[in-house]
């Protein structure tokens, strides 16, 4: 779930534009936490307030530890992006970043 950006647009991004993630398979919803930079830090079971998710970050957006049930299923990670489990890249909308090489 996306918050209103600055103009009032669907879609913002950064640190208050992810309001939720809702696992398709199970219909459960988690609650964001965000570290200083808008990276999803962690994720809380909103029907129970557990900590489903936790991930560290190295200043590139190098994912450095995770832990969680629901860590590895989550795609929302560095700067509130879409992780690409496969190739490693945060989508931001006009091209990719590879967190691990610190390029775009």
């Amino acid at each position: 779930m996306l918050g209103l950006g600055a103009p009032g647009l669907l879609g913002a991004g950064g640190v208050g534009g992810l309001l939720g993630v809702e696992d398709a398979s199970s219909g459960a919803d988690y609650l964001p936490a965000f570290n200083g930079r808008g990276d999803v830090c962690q994720l809380i079971d909103a029907s129970d307030g557990s900590l489903a998710a936790r991930y560290e970050y190295d200043p590139f957006g190098k994912l450095i530890a995770l832990g969680g049930a629901y860590a590895d299923a989550n795609p929302f990670r560095f700067s509130t992006k879409i992780a690409d489990a496969v190739t490693g890249y945060s989508y931001f909308g006009y091209r990719d970043y590879h967190p691990y090489l610190g390029r775009w």
